[in-house]
């Protein structure tokens, strides 16, 4: 139901999840940060703080992809930090993941994945309208280039 504080999260198809970190070999200060955590210093700039030690990539990118995968709820769009979506991007690249036999399952996960502000402390998830549910309101999304934008 509605979530005041947000433009999202009001008819049950949004959820916010932690960015996924590695956690061996890390002190329990390092694994409670967050991985990402962008500060607006001033109206029209953001400062992010990054914790590479802690974030995995791997297990992000291998979580989105599972989202996209299961054919249970449809996923309609991830919103996450610019630089989640850059690394995102470059670990598929460097993995062969536009190459392999998922290419297109992989392709799809990025044009549904949307780089947002406000998103560097978690990743925040749409799941399409049920057609159940006719008070839902399907959303509309500007065009998005996947990780063309990243090369």
């Amino acid at each position: 139901g509605p979530f005041s504080i947000h433009r999202a999260h009001q008819n049950g198809t949004d959820g916010d999840l932690r960015y996924p970190t590695r956690t061996e070999g890390l002190s329990s200060t390092v694994v409670t940060t967050y991985v990402v955590r962008a500060t607006k210093s001033n109206p029209s700039r953001f400062i992010h703080y990054f914790h590479p030690s802690a974030y995995s990539v791997e297990r992000t990118f291998e979580l989105l992809k599972f989202a996209i995968e299961q054919t249970d709820i449809e996923v309609e769009r991830i919103f996450v930090d610019q630089m989640i979506k850059r690394d995102l991007c470059h670990y598929a690249e460097e993995k062969g993941e536009f190459k392999s036999a998922d290419k297109d399952l992989v392709t799809a996960m990025f044009h549904k994945i949307q780089a947002v502000e406000g998103h560097g402390n978690h990743f925040h998830i749409r799941v399409k309208c049920s057609t159940q549910d006719d008070r839902c309101i399907p959303q509309r999304y500007t065009q998005n280039r996947g990780c063309e934008e990243f090369k």
